[in-house]
Protein backbone atom coordinates (compact mmCIF):
# COMPACT_ATOMS: atom_id res chain seq x y z
CA UNK A 1 0.00 0.00 0.00
CA UNK A 2 0.98 3.69 -0.55
CA UNK A 3 1.62 6.29 2.23
CA UNK A 4 -1.38 7.87 0.00
CA UNK A 5 -3.92 4.60 0.71
CA UNK A 6 -2.85 3.95 3.92
CA UNK A 7 -5.41 6.33 5.90
CA UNK A 8 -8.31 4.88 4.02
CA UNK A 9 -7.14 0.97 4.68
CA UNK A 10 -6.10 2.54 8.46
CA UNK A 11 -9.79 3.70 8.78
CA UNK A 12 -11.44 0.31 6.81
CA UNK A 13 -9.69 -1.32 9.96
CA UNK A 14 -11.04 0.94 12.42
CA UNK A 15 -14.44 0.67 11.37
CA UNK A 16 -14.40 -3.40 11.46
CA UNK A 17 -12.83 -3.42 14.44
CA UNK A 18 -15.56 -1.05 16.38
CA UNK A 19 -18.27 -3.17 14.57
CA UNK A 20 -17.09 -6.02 16.14
CA UNK A 21 -16.77 -4.65 19.54
CA UNK A 22 -12.81 -5.25 19.13
CA UNK A 23 -10.75 -2.84 21.50
CA UNK A 24 -7.58 -2.10 19.02
CA UNK A 25 -5.25 0.69 18.63
CA UNK A 26 -4.27 1.43 15.26
CA UNK A 27 -1.03 3.16 14.10
CA UNK A 28 0.48 4.04 10.93
CA UNK A 29 4.03 3.94 10.72
CA UNK A 30 6.84 4.08 8.21
CA UNK A 31 8.95 0.76 7.67
CA UNK A 32 11.46 1.49 5.33
CA UNK A 33 12.14 2.30 1.84
CA UNK A 34 12.49 -0.80 -0.46
CA UNK A 35 13.23 0.99 -3.91
CA UNK A 36 13.86 4.93 -4.73
CA UNK A 37 10.19 5.14 -5.54
CA UNK A 38 8.76 2.79 -3.02
CA UNK A 39 8.59 2.10 0.40
CA UNK A 40 7.27 -0.33 3.30
CA UNK A 41 4.66 0.92 6.14
CA UNK A 42 3.30 -0.87 8.99
CA UNK A 43 -0.03 -0.86 10.91
CA UNK A 44 0.25 -2.00 14.13
CA UNK A 45 -2.85 -3.15 16.14
CA UNK A 46 -2.33 -3.01 19.66
CA UNK A 47 -4.23 -3.22 22.71
CA UNK A 48 -3.92 0.14 23.40
CA UNK A 49 -1.32 2.83 22.70
CA UNK A 50 2.23 3.19 24.26
CA UNK A 51 1.23 6.21 26.86
CA UNK A 52 -1.84 4.22 28.54
CA UNK A 53 1.02 1.93 30.09
CA UNK A 54 3.66 4.59 30.91
CA UNK A 55 1.20 6.52 32.45
CA UNK A 56 -0.22 3.67 34.44
CA UNK A 57 3.06 2.72 36.09
CA UNK A 58 4.01 6.50 36.66
CA UNK A 59 0.67 6.93 38.68
CA UNK A 60 1.12 3.59 40.30
CA UNK A 61 4.36 3.41 41.35
CA UNK A 62 4.63 7.34 41.66
CA UNK A 63 7.53 7.55 39.34
CA UNK A 64 8.54 10.30 36.90
CA UNK A 65 8.82 8.30 33.46
CA UNK A 66 11.36 8.60 30.73
CA UNK A 67 9.90 8.02 27.16
CA UNK A 68 12.15 7.38 24.08
CA UNK A 69 11.37 6.26 20.52
CA UNK A 70 11.93 7.08 16.78
CA UNK A 71 8.91 5.98 14.50
CA UNK A 72 5.07 6.50 14.17
CA UNK A 73 3.81 4.22 16.47
CA UNK A 74 5.83 6.04 19.10
CA UNK A 75 3.87 9.56 18.95
CA UNK A 76 1.20 9.00 21.20
CA UNK A 77 4.16 7.71 24.00
CA UNK A 78 6.29 11.18 23.00
CA UNK A 79 2.73 13.23 23.05
CA UNK A 80 1.01 11.99 26.69
CA UNK A 81 3.96 10.70 28.62
CA UNK A 82 3.50 12.54 32.22
CA UNK A 83 7.44 12.55 32.32
CA UNK A 84 10.40 13.99 29.58
CA UNK A 85 10.05 12.43 26.09
CA UNK A 86 12.69 12.09 23.54
CA UNK A 87 12.42 11.51 20.14
CA UNK A 88 15.86 9.68 19.63
CA UNK A 89 18.22 10.36 16.31
CA UNK A 90 17.26 8.65 13.13
CA UNK A 91 13.58 9.30 13.64
CA UNK A 92 11.01 8.73 10.91
CA UNK A 93 9.18 12.32 9.66
CA UNK A 94 5.70 10.93 10.59
CA UNK A 95 7.32 11.30 14.43
CA UNK A 96 8.06 14.21 13.91
CA UNK A 97 5.19 15.53 12.41
CA UNK A 98 3.08 14.49 14.93
CA UNK A 99 5.33 15.69 17.60
CA UNK A 100 5.18 18.75 15.77
CA UNK A 101 1.66 19.06 15.16
CA UNK A 102 0.75 18.51 18.81
CA UNK A 103 2.55 20.91 20.46
CA UNK A 104 0.99 20.33 23.57
CA UNK A 105 4.00 19.50 25.97
CA UNK A 106 6.75 21.24 26.42
CA UNK A 107 9.17 18.62 27.73
CA UNK A 108 10.01 16.68 24.44
CA UNK A 109 13.88 17.02 23.21
CA UNK A 110 14.25 16.33 19.22
CA UNK A 111 17.61 15.14 18.88
CA UNK A 112 19.57 17.39 15.97
CA UNK A 113 22.41 15.83 15.71
CA UNK A 114 22.27 13.29 12.98
CA UNK A 115 25.28 11.30 14.24
CA UNK A 116 23.72 10.63 18.04
CA UNK A 117 21.26 7.80 17.49
CA UNK A 118 19.28 5.50 20.66
CA UNK A 119 21.38 5.76 24.11
CA UNK A 120 23.22 8.69 22.84
CA UNK A 121 20.32 10.83 22.22
CA UNK A 122 18.76 9.69 25.46
CA UNK A 123 21.71 10.73 26.94
CA UNK A 124 21.95 14.06 25.99
CA UNK A 125 18.81 14.78 26.01
CA UNK A 126 18.92 13.75 29.49
CA UNK A 127 21.93 16.07 30.31
CA UNK A 128 19.88 19.05 28.34
CA UNK A 129 16.34 18.41 30.37
CA UNK A 130 18.72 18.73 33.84
CA UNK A 131 20.60 21.62 32.48
CA UNK A 132 16.79 23.90 31.78
CA UNK A 133 15.56 22.71 35.06
CA UNK A 134 18.35 23.97 37.28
Amino acid sequence: ASQQTFPLIQTTINIFLKEKNMPLHTVFSFANKVTENENKYNLDLLPCGKDMPITYLSEKFNIFPIAAGDGGNDADMIINSPGYSIVVGGYKKELFDKVNLSKTKKNIYIEQSPLRKGPQSIEFALKDFLLRTQ
